[in-house]
């Protein structure tokens, strides 16, 4: 269940499990609580974190990815491949501050959804291009090759999601420039487990659980990365 944990530039949602389960279980364990069910919701935490990112995404506040902000381009061509890779590094190496002062801005993360996956897997590591035509000498070195890690969320095309897309896809900057960021209450990145034991309720032979994960996203700085529609 997701409560408010608090205001602020985040807006810290909490994302909260509660699991109550008798003595009895627990001597005999057939509900596997300790190797199942509560690392299994300490994953569940994590994997709405990563809804918000991708929710926080796809909503694009104040058109964060625009063609104002030089971040953004669509048309029949810029569906995923290598002239349209090409221009997604060239526009992230030419951002600028706001003096007019290059960035030196290297691209870090191809992010897709997975209809994509194949596509972005070639593009970057693939050892060769081939070739049509033949006698040309011209190299055939993939100059993709290892430029940027793949990450795949397949929150992206999942319908879902407001915003989805199946060929819309991001090339990121290094992390440390801040086109997306997550925020922890209290520097805890990780789910928080607390454990009521028997002496919690002298009317009830039983244990509680309680996992809790408190953090939020935003958008920061558009400049550190670039989105092509990959469609007209």
């Amino acid at each position: 269940m997701i409560d408010s944990a608090g205001d602020g530039p985040f807006a810290f949602p909490r994302d909260l499990a509660r699991l109550g389960i008798d003595r009895r279980d627990i001597v005999n364990d057939d509900a596997s609580v300790f190797s199942d069910v509560l690392p299994g919701l300490a994953r569940a935490a994590m994997r709405t974190l990563n809804g918000l990112v991708a929710k926080t995404l796809l909503a694009n506040a104040s058109s964060f990815f625009g063609t104002g902000h030089l971040n953004y381009f669509d048309g029949a061509a810029t569906n995923l491949q290598a002239s349209s890779l090409a221009t997604a590094i060239k526009m992230l190496r030419q951002m600028k501050d706001a003096e007019g002062n290059l960035l030196d801005l290297q691209p870090s993360v191809l992010l897709v959804p997975p209809e994509l996956e194949q596509t972005a897997l070639a593009l970057l590591h693939s050892s060769e291009v081939a070739r049509v035509a033949t006698g040309d000498q011209l190299p055939t070195g993939n100059t993709f090759k290892d430029i940027a890690q793949l990450a795949v969320e397949p929150r992206l095309s999942d319908s879902g999601y407001t915003g989805y897309s199946a060929v819309a896809w991001y090339l990121f900057s290094d992390a440390m420039n801040a086109a997306v960021v997550v925020g922890f209450l209290d520097g805890m990145q990780s789910p928080t487990l607390e454990t009521f034991g028997l002496d919690h309720d002298i009317n009830t032979l039983s244990y509680g659980f309680r996992v809790y994960h408190d953090f939020g996203v935003a958008l920061a700085d558009f400049r550190a990365a670039i989105k092509s529609k990959g469609a007209a």
